[in-house]
């Protein structure tokens, strides 16, 4: 595995990790989002990673049966099936008739450890990049001699 596989598989891993910060982030602002444009209270959201070829000559690799180096990608964001939960409010202006109100499903403490867990993970792909580019600076630094 070369320097810029490296990069490749550090810089697809951070944009994972942004977007699970994204989503974490989204999903704390409308915890208490009664009401949305679709109806209903909000559905969290939650971030679904797959592995994919990385590199521009990944047909190649796979015709000559050789191994194909594997990043993280976003395939999609759903929403959570998780039931509302239902408080009983009846000054609430979104209250049904029997007065209760339907709060998005959300903890908050699910939340915070996912905010941690990718931030960590962000962490680690920019010292995975760092690294790689300090050795390739070290490299053309031996070149120059």
């Amino acid at each position: 595995m070369g320097l810029l596989t490296s990069f490749s598989l550090s810089s697809s891993g951070l944009a994972v990790q942004q977007k699970r910060l994204d989503v974490a982030a989204e999903n704390l602002a409308n915890m208490n989002s009664t009401r949305t444009p679709e109806g209903g209270p909000y559905k969290e959201k939650e971030v679904v990673v797959s592995s994919m070829p990385l590199g521009f000559d990944e047909g190649l690799t796979t015709l000559l049966k050789k191994d194909v180096v594997q990043g993280a990608a976003i395939t999609q964001i759903i929403q959570s099936n998780k039931p509302a939960r239902v408080v009983y409010d009846p000054s609430h202006p979104d209250a049904d008739p029997d007065g209760n109100v339907s709060y998005p499903n959300i903890s908050g403490f699910e939340q915070m450890i996912d905010i941690q867990t990718a931030s960590k993970a962000y962490e680690a792909n920019v010292t995975v990049f760092n690294s790689a580019k300090t050795m390739m600076m070290r490299t053309l630094d031996l070149g120059g001699v």
